[in-house]
């Protein structure tokens, strides 16, 4: 009974309170983050000045501690283990937060596209393969801006000028674009113009079909449509069919999943 006491009482020692000059000071940062002033009070705020990753670490544990309840006076190993499972908890939100987001899906579908497209590609073939990062909108730019003269579009510098019309270059034989396209009058000077230098280069262009074309939310809803070419022939489609009879539209390929 005696030794049992003895053991409890020994245990009770062992328990340290919190001292959080003594703990930062264990991470080896110095005296001088001493006193620690969290980044997170009411929420999240840009911060423009330029930021140490050692005060960023005890802005962030500072911000944690500020969150312990402290009343029952002990900083025991279950405190620390509920702590560390609440920053797990906090990273993990965040990172679901991330991974669920429509633009980071949309980057992540990119990516495996291109992935997809090199690893069925026969390199061996003397096949090459350019990567252009230019969005959907900033190509548009550079059509509307030359639009009397497509000569001085950086596209077709880049695709006829700098390759197909010129010594010893190594002409394009396809251009592929990670973009989906609805039959609105901006699409549609979009792939008209694409064409023309699609044309020029001797580069068909392939692109993709959205599912707003033909009025639905999503490409399972296609099923639905029995008859697709009584569809392509309402008026509404009436500048998209000439689009589709005209000599720039003999370069372009519209996709479906």
């Amino acid at each position: 009974m005696a030794e049992d006491t003895k053991e409890k009482v020994k245990t009770e020692e062992e328990v340290e309170t919190l001292d959080l000059k003594r703990f930062l000071s264990s991470m080896r940062l110095g005296t001088e983050v001493s006193e620690p002033v969290p980044m997170i009070q009411d929420g999240l705020e840009t911060v423009a000045e330029e930021v140490s990753d050692e005060d960023r670490f005890i802005s962030g544990l500072a911000a944690v501690l500020m969150n312990v309840d402290t009343s029952v006076g002990r900083f025991d190993k279950g405190m620390v283990q509920e702590v560390i499972a609440g920053i797990d908890q906090m990273v993990n939100d965040q990172i679901n937060e991330i991974m669920h987001h429509e633009q980071f899906k949309q980057m992540e579908s990119n990516w495996r596209s291109l992935s997809d497209l090199i690893m069925e590609t026969n390199f061996k073939a003397d096949v090459m393969i350019d990567i252009m990062d230019a969005t959907k909108d900033e190509l548009y730019e550079d059509f509307e801006s030359n639009a009397v003269d497509i000569t001085g579009s950086a596209l077709f510098k880049k695709c006829y000028v700098g390759e197909y019309d010129q010594y010893g270059g190594k002409p394009i034989g396809s251009i592929v674009g990670l973009y989906e396209f609805d039959h609105t009058p901006r699409d549609e000077f979009w792939l008209r113009t694409m064409g023309r230098v699609a044309a020029a280069s001797h580069a068909p262009f392939i692109g993709s079909v959205s599912p707003k074309f033909f009025g639905c939310d999503s490409i399972e809803e296609l099923e639905a449509i029995k008859d697709l070419e009584g569809l392509m022939s309402h008026p509404k489609y009436g500048s998209w069919n000439k689009l589709r009879d005209s000599e720039e539209a003999a370069y372009i390929g519209l996709t479906l999943p």
